[in-house]
């Protein structure tokens, strides 16, 4: 029998938080479920005193939920496992799920962006240049789009890219995968960017970076903006995405 403390947020669903919490009942019916209320807490830290042995933390609520718990516990080692449960996770990897067990993700698979000074979860992509330009023409899209110049770093390590025309960053099995799309002018962008947008961009992959680590960091040459699953983040400067 395994014991796993339960951290609940429960204001989350509007004040059903605990109900919610609760559906781990049905998943672990044979272990020890303990459940701490998070509103009653000053920091998450205070839950490393319940905690022993190979005890598993959930926590349970929405992205807010998870935010709040990686900033109070930033930079801090856990020896113990750490889940996450949140009707959102079913729907990170395209498939949507009432499964409860479909909604139990290990924190250490998510990836978080800091950018504009917030952190978000990322959940599928972030797209930086003309592919951030939304639906217009391809000839619109080029055109109306200034190549930005980069640092791109990853894991420690990293380059200056120049004229970069398509930026993205997605998960990938151990953390995040970017590709990125640079060196190229602007008649010669007009075949590429509408290449790649189709995914028929195989000829032109001298012009193309692409990395996967657990960390990555971009810093741009002037402010920009970036879509994070959809939602535009405005003149951004740099940011960084976090696996875990």
């Amino acid at each position: 029998m395994r014991t796993y403390q339960i951290l609940y947020d429960p204001e989350y669903n509007g004040g059903r938080g605990e109900a919610y919490a609760h559906q781990l009942d049905a998943v672990f019916p044979e272990d020890e479920l303990v459940y701490r209320d998070y509103s009653l807490m000053a920091n998450a830290l205070d839950m490393f005193s319940f905690l022993s042995g190979d005890d598993c933390l959930i926590v349970c609520g929405g992205s807010d939920t998870l935010l709040r718990f990686r900033s109070e516990t930033e930079g801090v080692t856990f020896d113990n496992e750490v889940k996450f449960l949140s009707p959102e996770n079913a729907g990170r990897d395209g498939v949507r799920s009432g499964s409860v067990s479909d909604q139990l993700r290990s924190v250490s698979e998510l990836l978080f962006v800091k950018a504009g000074g917030a952190s978000r979860i990322l959940g599928k992509r972030l797209t930086l240049g003309a592919d951030a330009a939304g639906p217009v023409s391809d000839f619109r899209r080029v055109m109306g789009y200034k190549p930005i110049d980069a640092f791109v770093g990853a894991d420690g390590s990293g380059n200056n890219f120049g004229r970069i025309w398509l930026l993205s960053v997605s998960p990938c099995e151990g953390g995040a995968e970017l590709e990125c799309w640079h060196g190229f002018g602007r008649l010669r962008a007009l075949k590429i960017v509408p290449a790649i947008m189709k995914g028929r961009a195989e000829k032109y992959c001298d012009n193309r970076f692409g990395v996967k680590a657990k960390r990555i960091t971009v810093e741009l040459d002037r402010p920009a903006d970036i879509v994070v699953d959809g939602e535009t983040i405005r003149e951004v400067g740099s940011f960084t995405v976090t696996a875990g």
